[in-house]
């Protein structure tokens, strides 16, 4: 059995911190898909990327009318606030993230233990004996030009 340290508040923050922007992210990306899906009823393909579609999409309401209703145009101009909402949130949660040195280090070097951590338990689930010692020496190597 495997024990794990107890987590520091700092350390807890600062998780805390990443899973916040990793829903806020996600959110993002289902309102941009979400307004893909509409163009692309309506038979308007838009190029993948959310740049081009932020800088493209008032022009594709706007020059086609007669495609869009005025109730679609409102909803996914809704949507497109709401992207906008979502995107001031995770630029501010970014700024923190990276404004704290001390918490970057301390996620990288958690993900990090972690990874090492869940490749030892594929490693003692995979192989032998003789197998492991080779696949754990394989492993180290890669740490350390990593």
């Amino acid at each position: 059995m495997k024990f794990v340290a107890t987590k520091t508040a700092e350390q807890l923050n600062l998780q805390a911190l990443h899973r916040v922007r990793e829903r806020l992210v996600s959110q993002r990306t289902d309102i941009i898909n979400q307004i893909r899906a509409f163009l692309l009823e309506r038979g308007i393909v838009a190029r993948q990327g959310l740049r081009f579609l932020r800088a493209e999409l008032p022009r594709i309401l706007a020059a086609l009318p007669d495609v869009f209703s005025f109730r679609m145009v409102g909803l996914i101009g809704s949507l497109a606030e709401d992207w906008r909402r979502l995107e001031a949130r995770i630029d501010h949660l970014s700024g923190e993230i990276i404004h704290e040195p001390a918490f970057s280090e301390m996620f990288v070097s958690h993900v990090l233990a972690r990874t090492i951590r869940i490749e030892e338990d594929l490693v003692d689930q995979l192989f032998n004996s003789s197998e492991k010692r080779l696949a754990r020496a394989v492993l180290s190597e890669n740490h350390i030009r990593a």
